[in-house]
């Protein structure tokens, strides 16, 4: 490798933008899981939103309008959430729940159902996972969510 194609990595390299991180949060403003159980659905999604402003816009809509509805209607079985993002364009959800019913159904409602409906106008590729775990370790930190998505790759859309 020479000199030149070493600078143009460091540049490149240097262009990235840093993951922005909101901190979990309960549906009480906790920043923690707080339940009796002893285990807790995992649920993670990575959406890589197209290159484009209507697209973009999109998106930033039905994602304020889906966090705004778990933080105002409180769901019953729902724990929490957290997001990521690198850039404009690549997006992580991750929300906590007590039961896969409590997740399916959120998934089933309204405003998802109609972010889902919209994701192939939205994006150019996502995907998502669940996992049980102990309610001790939840919720997992970002480098675990990004590494399990990353080892085990499976696109949805």
């Amino acid at each position: 490798m020479n000199v030149l194609s070493i600078a143009a990595m460091l540049v490149l390299g240097a262009c990235t933008p840093e993951p922005e991180i909101s901190p979990f949060e309960g549906p009480d403003g906790v920043l923690e899981v707080v339940t009796d159980q002893e285990q807790v659905l995992v649920a993670t999604t990575h959406l890589r939103v197209k290159n484009a402003p209507g697209p973009g816009r999109r998106f930033g809509d039905h994602a304020d309008a889906v966090g705004n509805w778990l933080y105002e209607t409180r769901p019953d079985g729902w724990l929490g959430a957290g997001f990521r993002n690198v850039g404009r364009l690549d997006w992580w959800t991750l929300t906590v729940w007590e039961s896969e019913e409590a997740m399916r159904a959120f998934v089933a409602s309204e405003p998802h159902l109609s972010a889902m409906r919209d994701i192939a106008e939205v994006s150019a590729g996502a995907e998502a996972r669940s996992e049980w775990m102990a309610a001790e370790d939840a919720p997992p930190d970002w480098d675990h969510i990004v590494e399990r998505l990353e080892a085990d790759p499976q696109i949805v859309y």
